[in-house]
Protein backbone atom coordinates (compact mmCIF):
# COMPACT_ATOMS: atom_id res chain seq x y z
CA UNK A 1 0.00 0.00 0.00
CA UNK A 2 2.53 2.56 1.06
CA UNK A 3 4.17 1.76 -2.56
CA UNK A 4 1.34 2.36 -4.21
CA UNK A 5 0.74 5.65 -2.22
CA UNK A 6 3.84 7.05 -2.77
CA UNK A 7 3.72 6.15 -6.54
CA UNK A 8 0.40 5.90 -7.73
CA UNK A 9 -1.80 8.05 -5.10
CA UNK A 10 -4.01 7.00 -2.77
CA UNK A 11 -5.81 3.99 -3.37
CA UNK A 12 -9.71 3.53 -2.82
CA UNK A 13 -10.84 1.07 -0.75
CA UNK A 14 -11.79 -1.35 -3.51
CA UNK A 15 -8.41 -0.90 -5.13
CA UNK A 16 -6.88 -1.61 -1.17
CA UNK A 17 -9.13 -4.38 -1.38
CA UNK A 18 -7.74 -5.83 -4.65
CA UNK A 19 -4.68 -4.82 -3.71
CA UNK A 20 -4.65 -7.35 -0.89
CA UNK A 21 -5.94 -9.66 -2.82
CA UNK A 22 -2.97 -9.79 -5.21
CA UNK A 23 -0.74 -10.18 -2.66
CA UNK A 24 -2.34 -12.74 -0.77
CA UNK A 25 -2.57 -15.17 -3.93
CA UNK A 26 0.99 -14.49 -5.22
CA UNK A 27 3.27 -12.16 -3.24
CA UNK A 28 4.05 -8.84 -2.19
CA UNK A 29 7.50 -8.25 -4.41
CA UNK A 30 5.51 -9.61 -7.80
CA UNK A 31 2.28 -6.91 -7.18
CA UNK A 32 4.95 -3.98 -6.43
CA UNK A 33 6.98 -5.30 -9.39
CA UNK A 34 3.71 -4.80 -11.78
CA UNK A 35 3.12 -1.48 -10.16
CA UNK A 36 6.71 -0.51 -11.04
CA UNK A 37 5.73 -1.76 -14.78
CA UNK A 38 2.80 0.30 -14.84
CA UNK A 39 4.45 3.39 -14.13
CA UNK A 40 7.19 2.73 -16.04
CA UNK A 41 5.13 2.02 -18.85
CA UNK A 42 3.04 5.58 -18.54
CA UNK A 43 0.11 3.89 -17.00
CA UNK A 44 0.13 4.27 -13.72
CA UNK A 45 -3.16 2.83 -12.55
CA UNK A 46 -4.44 -0.23 -10.69
CA UNK A 47 -6.19 -1.42 -13.13
CA UNK A 48 -3.46 -1.51 -15.73
CA UNK A 49 -1.07 -3.25 -12.97
CA UNK A 50 -3.89 -5.76 -12.55
CA UNK A 51 -3.81 -6.69 -15.93
CA UNK A 52 0.13 -7.08 -15.82
CA UNK A 53 -0.54 -9.84 -12.90
CA UNK A 54 -3.08 -11.39 -15.03
CA UNK A 55 -0.94 -12.18 -17.74
CA UNK A 56 1.79 -13.36 -15.52
CA UNK A 57 -0.56 -15.53 -13.71
CA UNK A 58 -1.77 -16.97 -17.40
CA UNK A 59 1.81 -17.54 -18.10
CA UNK A 60 2.62 -19.16 -14.56
CA UNK A 61 4.89 -16.51 -13.64
CA UNK A 62 4.84 -16.48 -9.52
CA UNK A 63 9.02 -14.01 -8.97
CA UNK A 64 9.77 -11.10 -9.80
CA UNK A 65 12.97 -13.08 -11.25
CA UNK A 66 10.54 -15.00 -13.84
CA UNK A 67 9.05 -11.72 -14.51
CA UNK A 68 12.05 -9.57 -15.35
CA UNK A 69 12.80 -12.82 -17.56
CA UNK A 70 9.39 -12.72 -19.61
CA UNK A 71 10.27 -8.57 -19.87
CA UNK A 72 13.43 -9.60 -21.41
CA UNK A 73 12.25 -12.26 -23.80
CA UNK A 74 9.56 -9.95 -25.03
CA UNK A 75 11.90 -7.27 -25.86
CA UNK A 76 14.00 -9.59 -28.13
CA UNK A 77 11.24 -10.96 -29.61
CA UNK A 78 9.85 -7.16 -30.11
CA UNK A 79 12.98 -6.50 -31.53
CA UNK A 80 13.70 -9.25 -33.95
CA UNK A 81 9.87 -8.96 -35.40
CA UNK A 82 10.58 -4.92 -35.70
CA UNK A 83 13.60 -6.28 -37.61
CA UNK A 84 11.41 -9.04 -39.60
CA UNK A 85 8.90 -6.85 -40.52
CA UNK A 86 11.28 -4.16 -42.60
CA UNK A 87 13.64 -7.12 -43.80
CA UNK A 88 10.44 -8.94 -45.58
CA UNK A 89 8.32 -5.76 -46.15
CA UNK A 90 7.49 -5.99 -50.02
CA UNK A 91 8.83 -2.96 -52.38
CA UNK A 92 5.82 -1.07 -53.13
CA UNK A 93 4.45 -1.48 -56.89
CA UNK A 94 5.84 1.65 -57.92
CA UNK A 95 9.67 1.03 -57.02
CA UNK A 96 9.35 -2.31 -59.02
CA UNK A 97 7.73 -0.75 -61.92
CA UNK A 98 10.55 2.13 -61.91
CA UNK A 99 13.35 -0.38 -61.77
CA UNK A 100 11.76 -1.73 -65.32
CA UNK A 101 11.42 1.82 -66.66
CA UNK A 102 14.71 1.81 -69.27
CA UNK A 103 17.27 4.85 -68.56
CA UNK A 104 17.47 7.73 -70.39
CA UNK A 105 20.27 7.51 -73.01
CA UNK A 106 22.67 10.04 -73.21
CA UNK A 107 22.41 11.99 -77.15
CA UNK A 108 24.96 9.95 -79.21
CA UNK A 109 25.95 13.11 -81.15
CA UNK A 110 26.06 16.35 -79.68
CA UNK A 111 25.15 19.70 -81.33
CA UNK A 112 27.69 21.55 -83.68
CA UNK A 113 29.10 24.87 -82.81
CA UNK A 114 27.14 26.13 -85.43
CA UNK A 115 23.92 24.52 -84.65
CA UNK A 116 24.22 25.60 -81.05
CA UNK A 117 24.28 29.13 -82.46
CA UNK A 118 21.59 28.69 -84.43
CA UNK A 119 19.25 27.27 -81.20
CA UNK A 120 20.35 29.96 -79.20
CA UNK A 121 19.60 32.49 -82.01
CA UNK A 122 16.03 31.14 -81.90
CA UNK A 123 15.34 30.85 -78.36
CA UNK A 124 16.69 34.89 -77.57
CA UNK A 125 14.67 35.41 -80.75
CA UNK A 126 11.06 33.72 -78.83
CA UNK A 127 12.53 35.85 -75.90
CA UNK A 128 12.15 38.85 -77.32
CA UNK A 129 9.19 38.55 -78.85
CA UNK A 130 7.71 36.88 -75.14
CA UNK A 131 9.21 39.83 -74.03
CA UNK A 132 7.45 42.48 -76.35
CA UNK A 133 4.23 40.73 -76.47
CA UNK A 134 4.02 40.34 -72.52
CA UNK A 135 5.35 44.58 -72.31
CA UNK A 136 2.07 45.23 -74.42
CA UNK A 137 -0.69 42.96 -72.42
CA UNK A 138 0.39 45.35 -69.44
Amino acid sequence: MVFYQHNIGLPSPFEQESILTWIKDTNESLVIEAMKRAILRGKPSWGYAQRILRDWNRKNINTVEQAQAEEVEFENYQSNKSNRKAASAPLPKWFEEEKRKPKPQEPKEQMSDEEKANKRAELEQFVKQYKTKGSVSQ
